[in-house]
Formats: structure tokens, sequence, C-alpha cells
């Protein structure tokens, strides 16, 4: 098994046409023949078994938040996926942890998801944050607005660097990953 850390445009057609299936795969409601929701992704980490077969990913926005007036670093996790027959082998964990070592040597100060399922990150050292959030909100191919609410039991927080999380309110400054 590898992991492999590569810039959304270096993604070759094959590539995101594998990644494409193998998040149809993993969500049932994404957009068709998609390699994102809502926005290209900076980066994807992707697992291969030693056939080369995509076997997971996790797509990465690296972006500056607003943390309740404190200006950080952060890697913001989207679409973290394991094909099922390969779950519960901890390859979620071993990309988590890829993810937090590129972080820490590249001095991001968090890593912060949106997650539906939050028994991963919690095992991976995570914790759950109640702020209310400010994000630019996209729609289909559109962008409407800007949203301000508190997203219960969805967002985690994992601090690296010598900074606090802040629990009341979050500026995302851009979209939710």
């Amino acid at each position: 098994m590898t992991i492999e850390n590569r810039a959304a445009y270096q993604l070759s057609i094959n590539e995101q046409k594998q990644v494409a299936e193998l998040l149809a795969e993993c969500f049932p409601h994404y957009p068709a023949g998609k390699t994102f929701f809502r926005q290209i992704p900076h980066f994807h980490l992707l697992v291969r078994s030693a056939q080369q077969e995509l076997w997971g990913q996790l797509s990465v926005e690296y972006r500056q938040i607003n943390n309740q007036g404190q200006i950080m670093q952060v890697f913001g996790i989207a679409d973290l996926c394991v094909l099922p027959q390969q779950r519960n082998k901890g390859i979620a964990s071993k990309l988590i942890a890829h993810l937090e070592a590129l972080a820490i040597n590249n001095g991001v100060e968090a890593i912060i998801t949106f997650a539906g399922k939050q028994k991963v990150y919690l095992k991976n050292g995570f914790v759950a944050a109640e702020n209310e959030c400010k994000w630019l909100f996209i729609q289909g191919d559109e962008s409407m607005g800007v949203l301000k609410r508190r997203i219960p039991g969805g967002l985690m927080v994992k601090m690296l660097g010598e900074k606090s999380w802040r629990g009341e309110h979050m500026d995302l400054m851009g979209h939710i990953f």
C-alpha cells in the first residue's frame, strides 16, 4: 500500500475517472463523474494497493480561516473515503496521519472537517466543535451568498500548533469543505 500526494491539476484523465468512481461508490449522492463536490481541492491523498488499485482518497483544501479573531492556516478535509471491501484495515487513519505529518512539517496550525461520521476522526485525535460558522454557499455551479449558522455534530478540529481552538465564531473565508 502506498499513499501519494497529488495536486488536483496533476491527476491524469484516467486518475480523475478512478477518483470519481471511488467517490460515487462511497457516497451514493455524489455528482456523477466529478472528483469534487463543490470546488476543486488543492490536493488529493491517494491510497493504492501494490497492484495500483485505488483503495481510498482524501481531498484537502489549504487555506486561511478566522477563528474568532485568530487567523489560522488550516488543512480542510473533504471526501475521506475507502472502498467498502478495504474498510476496517486502518486505511482512513493512515490517510489522516499522513496529512497530519504534512501539516506539521509545513506549519499548518489545524486540520478541520465537517464529518457526518465522526468515529474515525475521534479515533485520530479530533474533537467536536460547535462554532457558529460563516462560509460561501455554493449550490450546483453557482455562488448563492454567505451563510452563517451552527452545524450541530459536524465540525471536527485537530489543533497542531501553539494556538488553541476558540469555540464561538469561525469564518471559513470561502466555501465549506
